[in-house]
């Protein structure tokens, strides 16, 4: 899993973005979440969705699609409503307690890489998509739900 953790974060590096560590450790940012969707099959592009919640409230969440609009960022600005259900979608998922999926198909599946920082703290979880595991499948419902810049294909 080790090497998928590395390529994930590569795709984002690939495009010019600061790391979630990176982003975690700027004072004025509360919190950032990442998306990074791997496609090994090509037939889209990669992307990358990142959430950042400001100390000031404001949020704002940047989909880049590697190769795509020169990496530049499409954003959107989030409501603090919009933060908080996000929040509260998130929270009974356990997140932070997650480990990586286990056997992530080699083929026929794409790899998406769920991260948050905040402060001195970082964590990650892969997985493939799609998946039947029901732990994993309600953080691709989040995804789907707050995220679908993720799962476009361009």
């Amino acid at each position: 899993m080790e090497h998928y953790l590395g390529f994930l974060r590569g795709i984002s590096e690939r495009c010019g973005l600061p790391s979630v560590k990176q982003l975690a450790d700027i004072h004025n940012l509360k919190a950032v979440y990442r998306v990074t969707v791997y496609r090994p099959d090509r037939r889209a592009s990669d992307s990358i969705i990142t959430l950042k919640r400001g100390a000031f409230q404001n949020t704002v969440l940047e989909a880049v699609y590697a190769g795509r609009f020169e990496n530049k960022p499409m954003t959107r600005a989030w409501t603090d409503a919009q933060f908080e259900t996000f929040i509260q979608a998130i929270r009974p998922s356990l997140f932070d307690k997650m480990v990586d999926q286990r056997d992530i198909p080699l083929v026929g599946a794409d790899i998406c890489l769920f991260e948050r920082g905040a402060g001195g703290f970082l964590k990650a979880v892969l997985f493939g998509i799609p998946t039947a595991d029901p732990i994993y499948m309600r953080l691709l419902t989040i995804i789907e739900t707050f995220m679908p810049e993720a799962l476009r294909e361009f």
